[in-house]
């Protein structure tokens, strides 16, 4: 990207970048979405202070400096979350050949199955998402990379569920995002994952309204299913 300017349409030819692991060997552990210890990201501050009332479309700098509170409020306000600030962005398809777990720690493919794959570009680097479950059905992983860096997987116990993409995270709920169940909010530049047990903006980031939701992933220019 050369400017804050620069709007979300713009299209450029992607490469993927030699990964430096960060956390190598290592995950974190979420026991049934129960005490979930939230990581803050704090290290993200907003550099661009967005009008909340704007209704047009934001730049990609303006989208991605959004924090959870903004939003969280921009959802409340308007009633629809605003759109990812990513470009180019593509469900990859299931094939191991694709697969970062690997190169994330201690995983062997053959003991898991990739049931999602994402990439695109946020802040001009390249971003990977992806979701695995393990043949015994008791694990969920949710790993992510953002230009050299591969972040420490998440670990689940129960499936997860996308529900949308909006400023520089992906919003997911835990098994389904029917009320009461946690949401989450992973940073797809830092890998700091934001938690409804420690941050009550999290649950309004999520597309999904009080007391349903839809099955359709939202805040991407193309449509997208949850489920594959």
């Amino acid at each position: 990207m050369k400017g804050s300017s620069k709007k979300i349409t713009l299209a450029i030819t992607i490469g993927f970048s030699f990964l430096t692991l960060v956390g190598c060997g290592n995950s974190t552990l979420h026991q049934n979405a129960v005490n979930t210890p939230g990581t803050s990201n704090s290290g993200m501050k907003a550099s661009v202070k967005p009008n909340l009332d704007k209704t047009v479309a934001y730049s990609s700098a303006e989208l991605e400096s959004l924090t959870p509170e903004q939003i969280a409020q921009y959802r409340i306000k308007h009633g629809y979350c605003p759109p990812f600030s990513g470009e180019n962005v593509r469900r990859n398809s299931l094939n191991e050949k694709n697969s970062i777990l690997g190169d994330l720690g201690n995983y062997k493919l053959t003991n898991y199955k990739m049931m999602d794959s994402w990439e695109g570009i946020v802040g001009g680097k390249v971003f990977q998402l992806e979701v695995d479950k393990s043949t015994d059905g008791k694990q969920y992983i949710l790993s992510s990379t953002y230009g050299a860096k591969a972040y420490k997987p998440n670990v689940f116990l129960k499936p997860i569920w996308i529900t949308n993409f909006t400023g520089r995270y992906v919003v997911f709920a835990v098994p389904t995002p029917a009320n009461g169940n946690p949401m989450y909010a992973l940073d797809l530049t830092t890998g700091a994952l934001v938690s409804s047990h420690t941050n009550h903006w999290v649950v309004p980031m999520s597309s999904a309204g009080v007391g349903g939701y839809g099955t359709n992933i939202t805040g991407l220019t193309q449509k997208y299913p949850v489920f594959r």
